[in-house]
């Protein structure tokens, strides 16, 4: 279904709302309502965290003052609901590592094709291990696109950093064949 998020006509209109997008404006208007500043990030951007000051709120999105310097607008469709919080808590202390099934090692270095995805210096090439792109120290998750084949040489030096040097051909995970 495509929401048509510009219209003005609230009350029949957010029948329409999915269920994620009324949680995640039931969180804003929470947190704007208690003055709380948050953090969130945004779908499909899970390695960037917005923190600020909600300044006001509309129908479709909502303004936050970004680190007491810069407004921007935010569409709550676009927010991912489970990262909304007080920007005083910090999720990551609290995170459990999700498991790594050994079905989704083996289909990891598959689509990767056995092959180090970091390549730094000294790289082996060889794959031995999986490696998360967004480490989980950094709030990544065990799920397919944030795992890549690497060599244990590589997955070390790379440590919990976030891998800005990775091979461009990892934007496009989705797209390989397993």
């Amino acid at each position: 279904m495509i929401l048509d998020l510009e219209r003005e006509d609230p009350p029949t209109y957010y029948e329409e709302l999915t269920s994620t997008t009324k949680e995640v404006k039931r969180k804003i208007q929470f947190y704007f309502e208690k003055g709380f500043e948050i953090t969130f990030r945004i779908k499909g951007y899970l390695e960037y965290f917005y923190s600020g000051s909600i300044t006001s709120i509309s129908y479709n999105n909502f303004n936050i003052l970004l680190n007491g310097s810069n407004e921007a607008t935010f569409n709550f469709q676009n927010i991912d609901d489970a990262t909304i919080h007080p920007s005083t808590y910090q999720p990551i202390r609290y995170f459990e590592r999700e498991k790594l099934t050994e079905d989704m090692r083996k289909a990891i270095l598959k689509r990767d094709n056995n092959e180090c995805q970091i390549r730094l210096d000294g790289c082996s090439k060889i794959a031995e291990e999986i490696d998360h792109i967004i480490p989980v120290s950094k709030g990544g998750r065990t799920i397919f696109n944030n795992l890549q084949a690497s060599c244990k040489n590589c997955n070390r030096k790379k440590g919990g950093k976030i891998n800005d040097w990775r091979n461009i051909k990892n934007q496009n995970r989705t797209s390989k064949k397993i």
